[in-house]
């Protein structure tokens, strides 16, 4: 893996963001996606999003997207602090979901694609930074 890159002002950029790279005051969030490649279909998935907030941002969100669209927030200062908004193929597990790992039930064929977790820090900063992972789900053949 390649070394950030470097900015005047301590701005950098991971250059492993796919294209789609945010920028943050370097060092600020540390963001890392734990989760299966592929998982067969019917079965739980757990997606966990590793983050570390330095230089003392507090934590603004988080937010988990399907292929871009968003599925999942966590706001500590919100109340209710966890928001879900419905998406083809995501059956949350109500139970198991915190700011740190969310899990998939029953996963189906639409349930592939491509997750992102994005960490938000508070004002006056506001920064934001976020990791992708994929997720292929397989058609398991029911045996006569």
């Amino acid at each position: 893996m390649s070394a950030p890159l470097q900015f005047p002002h301590r701005r950098s950029c991971e250059s492993n963001c796919e294209g789609n790279c945010k920028w943050f005051l370097s060092g600020d969030i540390k963001v890392e996606i734990k989760m299966p490649r592929e998982a067969e279909e019917g079965s739980t998935v757990e997606l966990r999003c590793e983050w570390r907030l330095l230089g003392g941002a507090g934590l603004y969100s988080v937010k988990w997207y399907k292929d871009e669209h968003e599925f999942f927030r966590y706001v500590p200062d919100n109340d209710p602090k966890i928001q879900t908004f419905p998406q083809l193929g995501i059956h949350l597990d109500k139970r198991s979901n915190s700011e740190k790992s969310i899990r998939l039930a029953n996963v189906r064929l639409e349930t592939s694609g491509q997750y992102k977790c994005e960490v938000s820090t508070e004002g006056p900063s506001f920064a934001s930074f976020h990791k992708t992972a994929n997720l292929t789900v397989i058609e398991t053949s029911e045996e006569e």
